[in-house]
């Protein structure tokens, strides 16, 4: 890693700060209005941790589970993307999230259902590091994404989950969604 950064996150194939030519931040794509989380707690909900990049390091507000440490994120973007990336800002003191289960274009996933259902693809998160880490994700897997469903299973011993930044890198497509009104054509090409 350059200027010789090694962190257990970075051990583990995370980066620090992806800084890639391919991969811009997806925010502006993402259909704030309609985010869903299961299990969030009312002070704290998804809001507070999906955000603009440049507040990425702002830990005033912050996302946290209710009833117990578990998860269900849904994230509707207003076009398909591909994405590269995913960042995670965890809570200290056990609360961040252990492992992220991920669903391209399920938005069925619930409680009920969760684990029963194979994800597209299951990333090992490293215990809070100080910082955002941006972790790549199996890029072919994440090609045409209208929604991405988040499973958080666990998390490194707390009672609850905590997350301070929630963001996602990669490219839009130009493909409009009107799929709330009209069904999304199977055969759309995103490439």
């Amino acid at each position: 890693m350059p200027g010789g950064h090694v962190c257990e996150a970075c051990a583990a194939g995370a980066v620090t700060s992806a800084n890639d030519a391919e991969a811009d931040p997806l925010y502006a794509y993402i259909d704030t209005g309609s985010m869903q989380c299961l299990n969030e707690s009312a002070e704290h909900p998804l809001s507070h941790c999906v955000k603009p990049e440049s507040q990425r390091l702002d830990t005033s507000k912050f996302l946290e589970s209710d009833a117990d440490e578990q998860l269900i994120i849904r994230i509707p973007f207003t076009e398909a993307v591909k994405i590269k990336y995913i960042c995670v800002s965890g809570g200290s003191d056990g609360a961040a999230p252990e492992k992220l289960k991920l669903f391209v274009n399920r938005e069925d996933i619930d409680f009920d259902n969760v684990e029963d259902t194979k994800p597209v693809q299951e990333l090992e998160l490293a215990p809070h590091v100080g910082h955002d880490v941006d972790y790549p994700l199996n890029y072919s897997r994440f090609q045409c994404v209208r929604t991405l469903e988040i499973f958080i299973p666990s998390n490194f011993g707390d009672d609850v989950t905590r997350m301070y930044y929630l963001g996602f890198k990669g490219k839009g497509t130009n493909v409009r969604l009107l799929w709330r009104q009209v069904p999304f054509p199977t055969d759309v090409d995103c490439t």
